[in-house]
């Protein structure tokens, strides 16, 4: 796997390639998690820190879709980038004790944004990982299951 796939927004990729990448970035966010053991901050930080390698992620498969980058990606993107965004700025979430320790609580608009969130990121999954691209070369490049 090359590190292309996570640093360039250029050309195709195949829905193999895609769900490749998604699981190796699942896995990278896996060990920072249990490793780092990171507050809920911090967490929104490497949040956003993901935005990028999963934006050229995303950018190659909505070109082998035949799909324009923008606005698709924002779409698929923002409200993630907003949750993270509000959690790091404190915005939206409550303060609540559980078990002696402190953790925020989303208020309903966060839940709201939330929830959005989700349905747009399962549409994403489906569109990106599960329906087919486009069939020979088009304007973003060649073929990526025929190369």
């Amino acid at each position: 796997m090359s590190m292309d796939l996570f640093t360039s927004f250029e050309g195709r990729i195949s829905r193999k390639q895609f769900w490749l990448g998604l699981l190796a970035m699942i896995g990278v966010a896996l060990v920072i998690v249990l490793l780092l053991r990171p507050g809920e901050k911090m967490q929104a930080l490497f949040g956003l820190l993901f935005l990028y390698p999963m934006g050229a992620l995303m950018a190659k498969r909505l070109h082998d879709r035949n799909k324009p980058t923008m606005p698709w990606l924002a779409i698929y993107l923002a409200p993630s980038a907003l949750l993270n965004l509000m959690l790091l700025l404190g915005i939206g979430f409550t303060p609540v004790m559980m078990s002696g320790q402190q953790v925020l609580m989303p208020t309903m608009p966060t839940m709201i944004i939330g929830f959005i969130s989700f349905i747009i990121g399962v549409w994403a999954l489906i569109d990106l990982g599960i329906l087919k691209g486009t069939d020979g070369d088009n304007a973003y490049g060649p073929d990526p299951v025929r190369a």
